[in-house]
């Protein structure tokens, strides 16, 4: 491989990493301060039977992050939407799936799987996503385009 192609792949690699960290760093930031923001809280039942809600948390005006939980008998969605200047950076959402339901008395954390998902974005575009199988895509695979 020639130097220069070397070189331009270096940069990519790093210019890559250093949106997403940033966007990491934001993420951090913004729960290391959770205690501190305003909450607003909607409840969502219509969205299933075991009930939900969506939890806005503002510092004055400024929106930092939105959180959703959906709770079914057989599992739970969450999902976290992390602002930067009112705009979206990241998304987190996890799947949990319980393997027996939730009001067995026997249930425990050893019935619980979880998927996950994370999307980044920079100005308003995402840059990169996790998908479910751990596999990260960039805005070059066809699969980027149909996150669900």
């Amino acid at each position: 491989m020639s130097y220069l192609k070397i070189c331009c792949l270096f940069f990519v690699l790093y210019q890559s990493g250093t949106d997403t960290w940033h966007i990491t760093e934001r993420y951090q930031e913004i729960n290391a301060r959770i205690g501190t923001y305003r909450q607003v809280v909607v409840d969502t039942e219509e969205r299933s039977t075991e009930g939900g809600e969506v939890t806005g948390y503002f510092s004055g005006d400024s929106i930092m992050l939105i959180t959703e939980d959906v709770y079914g008998e057989m599992g739970k969605k969450r999902t976290e939407i992390y602002y930067d200047h009112g705009t979206p950076v990241f998304i987190y959402r996890r799947d949990y799936h319980y393997s027996i339901p939730m009001y067995d008395s026997t249930f425990s954390n050893a019935n619980i799987s979880v998927e996950e998902d994370r999307a980044y974005f920079r100005k308003g575009n995402m840059i990169k996503w996790i998908n479910k199988k751990k596999v990260p895509l960039t805005k070059r695979d066809k699969s980027f385009t149909t996150y669900e």
